[in-house]
């Protein structure tokens, strides 16, 4: 069960991450957005990998002060 947890938890923050950068306007998909965050070579835009990294940054930055 914790292991379903996790992985669910994955998943929400690439997908929040994903929508993040739709918003902004960011053409990426949500296979880049993962192969980003999991330091795997994809072809895209710098501005768009700069995003993902930095909302992956935000992301962790918030969970370790809730801790």
């Amino acid at each position: 069960m914790r292991d379903t947890a996790i992985e669910m938890a994955k998943r929400m923050l690439v997908d929040s991450i994903w929508k993040s950068a739709n918003l902004e306007g960011l053409g990426t998909t949500f296979p880049k957005t993962e192969a980003i965050l999991a330091n795997a070579p994809t072809t895209t835009k710098t501005e768009e990998v700069l995003f993902v990294i930095n909302m992956k940054r935000a992301w962790r930055s918030l969970w370790l002060i809730r801790c």
